[in-house]
């Protein structure tokens, strides 16, 4: 469809086309999981942050949202680089989420740094908004708990749940929050 439009151009065309690309990793992931597989492979994983620029940026812009990465040149995983693709969404997008409600004199940034050792890799998504009560904070990696409100069509409650899966399962790893 966008080829036939005159007024795109053959850049929105070609983001478009790597916007889809991405969409259907994320649906083999799906289907993978379903399947009950993954793979598991070397990857980079500040290569894999870059893929998802393309998609995030844009939805911080229009929340009036800045994103702020710091990647160190050696980024080396192993697992599964969408499963990884999706921790980093649900990370940034729960980060951008809690600027809804603050205070309008806050500077919204999101802050994303990958560090890694010799034989670990530390990914750090940090935001200075509203925060989380001290009491929802043991609760916010289960499945169906949202502190989000119902209106939204988002906040069902699978994202943080499905990052702690993620990384403690299918990466091996550890997941923190303080607030």
């Amino acid at each position: 469809h966008l080829e036939q439009e005159e007024l795109n151009s053959p850049r929105s065309i070609k983001r478009a086309r790597h916007s889809i690309r991405i969409m259907e990793r994320y649906l083999e992931a799906a289907r993978q999981q379903l399947r009950s597989e993954n793979r598991r492979v070397s990857f980079d994983a500040k290569k894999e942050l870059e893929q998802l620029k393309p998609v995030l940026i844009p939805i911080a812009r229009r929340r009036n949202i800045r994103l702020h990465f710091e990647t160190s040149e050696r980024s080396q995983l192993i697992g599964d680089p969408v499963q990884f693709q999706q921790i980093m969404t649900n990370l940034i997008m729960n980060a951008m989420d809690a600027y809804e409600g603050a205070s309008p004199d806050i500077n919204p940034v999101v802050r994303i740094t990958l560090t890694s050792t010799q034989r670990y890799l530390t990914v750090k998504v940090r935001d200075r908004g509203t925060g989380i009560p001290a009491k929802h904070l043991s609760l916010i990696f289960e499945p169906f708990y949202t502190t989000k409100p119902s209106r939204r069509t988002s906040g069902l409650g699978f994202g943080l749940a499905s990052v702690k899966h993620y990384v403690e399962d299918a990466f091996g790893g550890t997941i923190h929050v303080t607030s």
